[in-house]
């Protein structure tokens, strides 16, 4: 895993108190997606010292939009005295967030959107 729950939580997201097996099973499909989006270079990014920082942002990043995707968009809690319960509303984005990708190619896994060539 490229992050732990712990690293994904000190982000402050805002889905960071999800249970860890559902927040752990949300990142492992992060780095599954970005993993094929930069064609196997993710994890080699990782573990280089100057990137790793940009590598874990964008699988944080990941994480949360695809908690935010599977809960129909953005959800916000409200509590009206005794009662609490959350509104979302409907926001559906199939791809990989601009900000992932920025994240991405400042950590040399992409370029413009596709793979750099070594």
């Amino acid at each position: 895993m490229i992050i732990t729950a712990r690293e994904y939580r000190e982000m402050g997201f805002e889905f960071a108190d999800i249970g860890e097996a559902l927040l752990m099973n949300y990142v492992k499909r992060a780095e599954y997606i970005l993993h094929a989006l930069c064609r196997g270079k993710l994890a080699a990014a990782a573990k280089n010292e100057k990137t790793a920082a940009l590598v874990r942002q964008a699988v944080a990043f990941e994480t949360e939009h695809l908690i935010k995707t599977a809960n129909g968009g953005l959800m916000s809690r409200v509590s009206l005295g005794d009662v609490s319960y959350t509104e979302s509303s409907v926001k559906q984005e199939d791809d990989v967030p601009q900000t992932v990708k920025t994240l991405l190619c400042s950590a040399g896994c992409l370029f413009a959107g596709t793979e750099v060539s070594e």
